[in-house]
C-alpha cells in the first residue's frame, strides 16, 4: 500500500549486486531452471521494497572511470542523490517511513547514506523521512571486529597453535589501521581469512554444511526478455564488480563508527547477525557495539538479553534499548534472510512497525 514503509536494501561487496538479495534473500521471487518461484517470506509483503545496485558500476549501473566511488562519502552522496530523485518520481512515498537496510559491507553503506541524509535534511527542499536502519552481519568498524581468533578457537574451528597465529596478525592489523596503512591492513585482513580457510576448511560465510544453490538468477537477469523488460539493453551485468571493489579496497579496513555514534542519537539501528557466520561473526560485531560512545551506551551495556521467539520457536536472542539493538539469529550464516527467511521476515516487519521485539525503540527525529 502507498502508506507502507519504504525499505531500501543494499548488498555488500563492495561491488555486489543487490539483485542477489532480491532473488536469493528477501525479494518476491527466486529464479530456477524451471522458472520463477514466489518467495513465502518476501519483505515486500508489508513494505515497499527497493533494491539498489550501488556503488555505481555494480550490477547494471555504469559510469565513466572518474565517477567510481572512492570512499564512503562518495557512496553516501551518490545514494542520497538517487533517493532524492526516487522520491520526486514517487511523491506519494515522500511522507512514508524510510528504512535503510543492508548486509556485509552494507555495514559501511548504511551509515554512509544515513549520515548523508541526516546532514542534508535540515536545509533540503525535499527531506528524506529516514526512520531507522538495519544492518545484517555488517562490516562497520574493522579495528574492533578483527578479533577472529577467540571466536574460532572457542567454536573448535582452530586449535591453540593456530590461535597464536591469529593473535599475531590481529595485532598487526590494529597497528596498520592506527597508522592508516590501509593497503597493509587490507592485506593482513586477507591473510586472516586465508588462515581460516586453511585451518578450518569451511565456508567463511557459514561454517555449517550447505545444500547446493540451484538458483540461476544471474542468468535470468541477463536474459534478453528480462533486459528488455527492465530497459538495460546490452549493458554489461557485474554481479560482483572488480572495478568497484578495487576503487574501494583501501576503504575496507576503515571505520564508519563516528557516523554510527552520531546516528544513534537520532535514529534506531538494529544489528542482526547469523550465529554461524565467520567473516562478520556475532562476537566481532558485539566487540564493535560495546566500544561505541553515545548517550545511550551505558543503558545498552546494562540491558538484559532476551529470548526472541517467533510462533513459539526460539529464533535467537535480542539485546537493546531505545536506539541500539543487537540480534543473534540462530542457525543462520552471513545471509540471514536466505538461511532463516521466516525469522528475518518477522524481524524486519517488527522493526518497520515498531512492534514486537522493537516496541521499546525511541522515535526518530522525523522530518
Amino acid at each position: 500500500p502507498d502508506t507502507a514503509p519504504v525499505v531500501v536494501w543494499l548488498q555488500g561487496g563492495p561491488g555486489a549486486s543487490s539483485l542477489y538479495g532480491l532473488f536469493e534473500e528477501n525479494g518476491p521471487f527466486n529464479s530456477f531452471s524451471d522458472g520463477l518461484q514466489a518467495r513465502n517470506y518476501s519483505w515486500n509483503v508489508k513494505n515497499n521494497l527497493v533494491f539498489i545496485d550501488q556503488p555505481v558500476g555494480t550490477g547494471f549501473s555504469f559510469t565513466k572511470n572518474s565517477c567510481y566511488a572512492k570512499d564512503q562519502t562518495d557512496v553516501g552522496n551518490d545514494l542520497y542523490a538517487f533517493l532524492v530523485q526516487f522520491m520526486k518520481l514517487f511523491p506519494k512515498l515522500q511522507k512514508n517511513n524510510l528504512f535503510i537496510t543492508g548486509e556485509s559491507f552494507g555495514g559501511h553503506y548504511v551509515p554512509a547514506i544515513g549520515y548523508t541524509i541526516y546532514k542534508n535534511n535540515p536545509n533540503a527542499t525535499l527531506k528524506i523521512n529516514l526512520t531507522g536502519m538495519m544492518i545484517g552481519d555488517g562490516w562497520t568498524d574493522p579495528r574492533e571486529q578483527i578479533v577472529y581468533g577467540d571466536y574460532l578457537y572457542q567454536t573448535g574451528l582452530i586449535d591453540y597453535n593456530a590461535l597464536q597465529e591469529f593473535y599475531s596478525y590481529q595485532k598487526l592489523f590494529v597497528q596498520q589501521v592506527d597508522a592508516q596503512d590501509w593497503s597493509g591492513a587490507f592485506n593482513t585482513w586477507g591473510t586472516l581469512i586465508d588462515l581460516y580457510s586453511y585451518y578450518a576448511g569451511t565456508d567463511v560465510y557459514n561454517w555449517l554444511p550447505q545444500p547446493p544453490d540451484d538458483s540461476n538468477w544471474d542468468q535470468f537477469v541477463q536474459d534478453t526478455s528480462t533486459r528488455k523488460a527492465i530497459h538495460v539493453g546490452s549493458l554489461d551485468f557485474n554481479e560482483e564488480s572488480d572495478t568497484v571493489y578495487n576503487n574501494l579496497q583501501n576503504n575496507i579496513p576503515q571505520s564508519v563508527k563516528p557516523w554510527v555514534e552520531e546516528l544513534l542519537e537520532h535514529y534506531p539501528i538494529v544489528f542482526y547477525v547469523g550465529q554461524v557466520d565467520v567473516i562478520c561473526g556475532y562476537p566481532m560485531v558485539i566487540n564493535f557495539l560495546r566500544s561505541l560512545n553515545w548517550s545511550g551506551q551505558q543503558q545498552y551495556l546494562n540491558a538484559t538479553r532476551q529470548q526472541w521467539k517467533v510462533e513459539g520457536d526460539l529464533a535467537g536472542y535480542i539485546t537493546g534499548v531505545e536506539n541500539l539493538f543487537d540480534v543473534l539469529v540462530r542457525d543462520a550464516g552471513h545471509m540471514v534472510p536466505a538461511d532463516q527467511p521466516s525469522w528475518a521476515y518477522e524481524l524486519v516487519n517488527s522493526f518497520t512497525t515498531g512492534h514486537g521485539v522493537f516496541a521499546s525503540q525511541k522515535k526518530h527525529d522525523g522530518l
